[in-house]
């Protein structure tokens, strides 16, 4: 029995393809050609750091223009802030959402963005203290306001009118992402301004793979300071 070999199917050229689309015969996909889909191609907050009760704006950025794409919207601590569950873009490239810190939460939230099953794009948002009001009797400061985990870094203290060495607390609220001294003396300090109290103190930070956001807080008396440090975790 002789075998007659099957046959392989035409290939149409680009200008042949170009006269079926127009007349409404090409199908969504053809051999070797595939439809693209919208994705995302970033994910902004502005600003990136807010005072917590602050509102953020975020921003998808889509690499193409969509008929209409509804996102999917999350954070990863809805503590610190909050957005809608979706977003939908309609005859554009980018849109815009907010996320809501609630009065009085601080840290830091990865919000995240997801178009399908394959497209996420995520960004850190920080929620930071209070500041500490112009001519306030206690201010804590960091050297640096970021560090990268399992390094040490340094706390500085300000009381603006001192006679004496005055002792002031301090605290972290999270002692496994970064420890500091139970307290610290602050001696009194002589210049052409006037007397004053300044010291600094040591942070240690925890090797860690995540991003940690824990507050330092210092309190002498009555006068209670906020700072937050911004721990990024090991690279590679």
């Amino acid at each position: 029995m002789r075998l007659i070999p099957r046959s392989r199917p035409a290939q149409l050229r680009p200008a042949t393809l170009a006269r079926l689309a127009g007349g409404g015969v090409l199908a969504a996909s053809l051999v070797g050609w595939t439809a693209h889909l919208a994705a995302i191609s970033s994910l902004t907050h502005t600003p990136a750091d807010v005072t917590t009760g602050n509102n953020a704006t975020g921003t998808v950025l889509l690499d193409v223009t969509a008929k209409s794409a509804t996102l999917s919207l999350s954070s990863s601590d809805t503590r610190v802030a909050t957005v809608p569950s979706s977003l939908t873009i309609t005859g554009a490239t980018r849109g815009s959402f907010l996320a809501r810190p609630p009065l009085g939460a601080t840290g830091c939230t990865t919000i995240a963005a997801r178009l399908g099953a394959t497209s996420t794009r995520t960004a850190i948002l920080a929620v930071h203290p209070t500041p500490t009001p112009t001519g306030s009797p206690l201010k804590v400061s960091l050297v640096s306001g970021t560090v990268v985990s399992g390094q040490t870094t340094s706390g500085r203290l300000l009381l603006p009118t001192t006679q004496t060495v005055s002792t002031v607390q301090l605290s972290s609220s999270d002692p496994s992402a970064a420890t500091v001294p139970s307290s610290v003396q602050v001696p009194v300090n002589t210049s052409e301004v006037g007397i004053f109290g300044a010291g600094s103190f040591p942070i240690q930070t925890t090797p860690s793979g995540v991003l940690r956001c824990p507050v330092i807080t210092a309190t002498q008396g009555s006068a209670t300071s906020k700072v937050m440090l911004k721990i990024f975790p090991i690279s590679g």
